[in-house]
């Protein structure tokens, strides 16, 4: 199991090279999924990474400090790792619809119920795989094609 925090400041990549258009961006009040900063050296002051898998053991993603989550909303999280289709993938990475599938968010939406607390964020592209005849486990598209690593989570109490 990971956990996740409540955010108390607004979050964006620090990246330099990267605009601002395109920063991920988690905003304060959000809940959002983390992974122990046990890779770094205490004296950084890193506590969490955001939903980001180290790249080959290398640290990599949005660090977390003490001052930006509440201590008190910490809380374990159940997780499944999923590969998914190119739609999916898309519209979980920015949120983009597919034009020719027009209840492709129902369809997610059965499997994976925002309402009963269910997240998906886009994992580790190490684990994504070239080519597959798998069905999507996002959606349940049975077309073959590339799948991405994606993790759906929920907090549990």
């Amino acid at each position: 199991m990971s956990k996740s925090v409540v955010l108390t400041t607004d979050v964006t990549t620090p990246e330099q090279w990267v605009s601002s258009v395109h920063k991920p961006r988690f905003l304060k009040g959000r809940r959002v999924r983390v992974v122990e900063a046990d890779n770094m050296p205490e004296e950084t002051g890193i506590v969490y990474w955001i939903d980001e898998p180290e790249v080959n053991e290398h640290p990599y993603g949005i660090a977390l400090y003490k001052e930006d989550f509440d201590p008190q909303s910490v809380r374990e999280t159940e997780d499944h790792d999923l590969l998914v289709c190119v739609d999916c993938i898309m519209y979980i990475a920015n949120g983009d619809l597919p034009e020719d599938r027009p209840d492709f968010e129902e369809e997610c939406a059965s499997r994976w119920p925002l309402a009963s607390g269910w997240h998906i964020n886009c994992g580790d592209e190490e684990k994504d795989e070239e080519f597959s005849w798998q069905d999507c486990d996002c959606c349940g598209s049975a077309l073959g094609g590339s799948r991405h690593h994606a993790i759906a989570w929920k907090t549990v109490k």
